[in-house]
């Protein structure tokens, strides 16, 4: 079974994103508690097969609840409507105001080398059925305002359920409907044996603070939970 473990304060959560030698600062989440948390050994082998992660541990952020994540895929439509307000910046990249149950970490960082990566893993319930249509749950990676986190090989300044499922760029997608084979339970995400994980990155000028907005949201309506699952650079804690 995948473990995780909620509630982590926000700013354990960006010191454990951050590289070693990094400073942290001003570090605040915005959202639900059950909508944070870590998780571990994501990569072993469970209940129906592998977790599907390629990345073993880290952050996990939700727009519901991060418990469940959890596998085997044994729900048609896991959820928690958990009530967060929307997100402002996310709104601006869809052109419209329909984000909800955002879950937002932020804080200040001075980098030392000036260079910033997350890679991570974008998972959903909302596939296969709403690729496509307006629940076009997302994640952005902002620093400095600007978000990093573009589907790949595209101008699309959104990871989401319609830009990256089973029809667009499928080769960084995978599902996990009908026979489950991993043990999570959204019907897809963001990895495969080409790509398995994402990255945002971006060059920043060293020893200078700069801020830094991890934003997962809902669109459109509360239902279906999605996840975004973002590898630790510092040594966690067991979920």
């Amino acid at each position: 079974m995948l473990p995780i473990t909620p509630v982590r304060t926000a700013s354990q959560l960006a010191e454990w994103l951050s590289e070693p030698g990094d400073v942290v600062a001003n570090a605040a989440f915005t959202g639900v508690d059950a909508a944070r948390g870590i998780f571990g050994n994501a990569d072993t082998v469970g209940l129906g097969g592998h977790a599907g992660l390629p990345v073993s541990s880290g952050v996990i952020l939700s727009s519901g609840d991060i418990a469940l994540a959890k596998g085997p895929n044994n729900q048609p439509g896991a959820t928690l409507q958990n009530g967060a307000d929307p997100d402002v910046d996310l709104d601006n990249l869809f052109g419209a105001t329909v984000s909800m149950d955002a879950a937002v970490l932020e804080f200040d960082m001075k980098s030392q080398s000036g260079n910033l990566e997350f890679k991570f893993i974008f998972a959903s319930e909302e596939y296969l059925e709403y690729v496509g249509s307006e629940f076009n749950d997302a994640f952005a990676v902002f620093v400095d305002g600007q978000n990093i986190a573009w589907a790949p090989s595209t101008t699309d300044k959104l990871i989401s359920v319609n830009t990256i499922s089973d029809s667009t760029r499928s080769d960084y997608f995978t599902h996990n409907e009908g026979s489950p084979v991993f043990n999570l339970q959204y019907d897809g995400f963001t990895t495969s044996a080409l790509h398995p994980y994402l990255t945002a990155t971006a060059s920043v000028t060293p020893g200078t603070t700069h801020h830094i907005k991890l934003v997962l949201a809902d669109a459109s309506d509360r239902k279906l939970d999605s996840a975004v699952f973002i590898k630790n650079k510092r040594a966690l804690p067991c979920p």
